[in-house]
């Protein structure tokens, strides 16, 4: 018998993934327009934060829901996401750095320091999911998820001083707290400002639903208006200074956490759309070392490129899914 499964989660999880190889194939930065910065401010922004999620929200049915133990969850959580973090950053770093300088030891500070604070290949993704549950794993054990979200919270809005609300702290102290911070993690874009809000707000949405009767009438409404929002802030925003992680929004920390918990609604054994869910992760893993083979052998931009990587992306999951190998699967799903 098969098992239920949220059918609208896998369908928005695919789309997702077709938008990320959209976010690195096509490029809207730069450009000037309504079309432009709602594409690359408004949609772009929306992905990253839904897989966040959408993991939290999975690992909590896990735990609270089908009361999985929690150390070996986690720990198993991790293990399977570390294989394939390793192996696409390994594989794409020839694209990515110059191995002609590796015997020098700059070479190899800057190559672990963009590897565990930065990860290439769109791997900072499931880096930041390592983190955040690593982070959360205490607070978990203990059943403390309301601090975990004040927590979760009190980051997002520190990293959102590095990204679009950058101008907050121009021109002040911040700007040397965070240029110096930089220095040594590279980025805010990471598992503490960015993954732990979002995953823990999905973690939290599984125990919110195995304790009350969610109105999801009153969720569809709070979607509508905090998409509303997203876009009004993301458009008044266009002319302030901004720090590299450039699409977090205020908006994202309500509309995410509401968007998932009404796809959640809907849990059936069919539609089987399973498939869907796994295409979606083989994208995330796959599409940016394809992108890198396209660009240095064609050349190729915008969206010729977009449309070779997402074809080749999903004809090589395909055939690897049909050979249905152990070890190439663990590197795939």
């Amino acid at each position: 018998m098969k098992r239920e499964r949220y059918y609208l989660i896998d369908l928005f999880k695919f789309l997702s993934a077709i938008c990320i190889v959209m976010i690195h194939t096509i490029a809207t930065g730069g450009r000037e327009g309504i079309i432009y910065t709602f594409i690359g401010k408004v949609i772009y922004g929306i992905p990253v934060p839904f897989f966040f999620v959408c993991s939290g929200f999975l690992l909590g049915e896990k735990i609270i829901v089908k009361k999985s133990d929690v150390k070996e969850t986690t720990k198993n959580y991790i293990k399977r996401l570390i294989i394939p973090l390793v192996f696409w950053c390994l594989i794409s770093s020839f694209f990515v750095f110059d191995f002609s300088k590796a015997l020098s030891a700059s070479f190899w500070l800057d190559f672990f320091q963009k590897f565990f604070f930065s990860s290439w290949c769109a791997m900072w993704y499931v880096m930041g999911l390592i983190v955040a549950i690593i982070l959360m794993y205490p607070f978990i054990k203990k059943g403390k998820y309301r601090l975990l979200i004040i927590i979760g919270i009190i980051l997002f809005f520190i990293g959102l001083l590095s990204g679009n609300y950058y101008f907050i702290i121009k021109d002040t102290f911040m700007e040397n707290v965070f240029a110096s911070y930089d220095k040594i993690f590279l980025t805010t874009r990471n598992g503490v400002f960015y993954g732990l809000p979002f995953v823990s707000l999905g973690f939290y949405i599984a125990y919110y639903k195995s304790r009350k009767e969610v109105n999801y009438a009153r969720i569809l409404t709070m979607i509508i208006i905090s998409f509303i929002v997203l876009v009004a802030e993301a458009f008044l925003l266009e002319s302030k200074i901004s720090g590299e992680s450039s699409n977090m929004f205020i908006s994202t920390i309500i509309l995410i956490p509401m968007v998932v918990l009404y796809l959640s609604k809907y849990k059936k054994e069919k539609p089987d759309w399973s498939s869907l869910g796994k295409y979606s992760v083989g994208i995330y893993f796959t599409h940016q070392f394809i992108n890198y083979v396209y660009k240095h052998f064609t050349g190729l931009v915008g969206i010729k490129l977009f449309f070779l990587v997402i074809i080749t992306s999903l004809v090589s999951l395909f055939v690897l899914y049909k050979i249905n190998n152990k070890y190439i699967n663990k590197v795939i799903s």
